[in-house]
């Protein structure tokens, strides 16, 4: 993985090191830009016809789909092409562990992926023993411990080298999105977020909030709440999320779920 990886099993040190290595596997599985990743045998399968994959592709597409239905279509992983224009005929649908692309379908995983890469190596580690857990993805969260809670930082989205708060956790996953993290150059010159609204077809210019972080039970669902929440507050997460924005205005801490 090209971001930074923090795995710990207390007591367990060589149950870490093999966690890392399960991790890599997951990651090359799901890697959009690998011409070999199971991902890219997807995209580049025959259209409009169904094709088999593997059990561990189908987990991630199946959430992906359900999720796509819960936020009313704000997170998707279909498109039509690299360019992420969804106007043509496009679409997944999967059933069994056969899916079927409509054409010139590409599915991109990126907002979804780490997370649920991070969920993954979390119960990896919990099966095998370990009972203090952390496993960080640039910055997809996931913890657990049977002594005193983990405390986790919050990065200021104004100052991304400070942190202005924690969250104290026994057992949750913690992630957090923001427009500070990178930008998107267009054709003009222009700079964008690189958030992508499907609903407008578009990256958005300006979030509504600086960073948005989500408290929950899966880094999965975390990452994609939190980035549907910072294009549209609006959006409705389950109950067992909780999340806190960071006012681009006010620069104050509020909490929006």
């Amino acid at each position: 993985m090209t971001t930074n990886i923090q795995i710990i099993a207390s007591h367990h040190e060589h149950l870490a090191r093999d966690a890392y290595t399960y991790m890599e596997s997951l990651a090359q599985a799901i890697n959009f830009y690998d011409p070999i990743s199971d991902l890219s045998l997807l995209n580049n399968s025959s259209k409009e016809k169904w094709v088999g994959i593997p059990k561990s592709l189908y987990a991630i597409l199946e959430l992906s789909l359900k999720l796509q239905n819960e936020t009313n279509n704000l997170f998707r992983i279909d498109f039509e092409g690299l360019s992420k224009t969804p106007d043509g005929h496009h679409g997944i649908t999967i059933k069994g562990n056969q899916t079927r692309l409509e054409k010139d379908t590409i599915i991109n995983l990126s907002g979804i992926g780490k997370g649920y890469i991070v969920d993954k190596t979390f119960e990896y580690l919990e099966a095998n023993g370990a009972q203090n857990i952390l496993v960080n993805a640039g910055g997809d969260i996931r913890v657990k411990s049977i002594e005193r809670p983990w405390k986790i930082g919050l990065t200021n989205p104004f100052k991304p080298s400070q942190i202005f708060g924690h969250i104290n956790s026994a057992n949750s996953a913690i992630v957090s999105s923001g427009d500070y993290a990178r930008s998107i150059k267009t054709e003009t010159g222009d700079k964008t977020t690189h958030f992508y609204d499907p609903k407008k077809k578009g990256y958005i210019d300006q979030t509504p909030y600086s960073s948005i972080t989500v408290e929950g039970p899966s880094a999965a669902i975390a990452e994609v709440y939190a980035k549907c929440l910072m294009i549209d507050p609006s959006c409705k997460i389950k109950k067992a999320y909780n999340a806190l924005a960071v006012d681009r205005q006010t620069k104050q801490v509020t909490r929006i779920r």
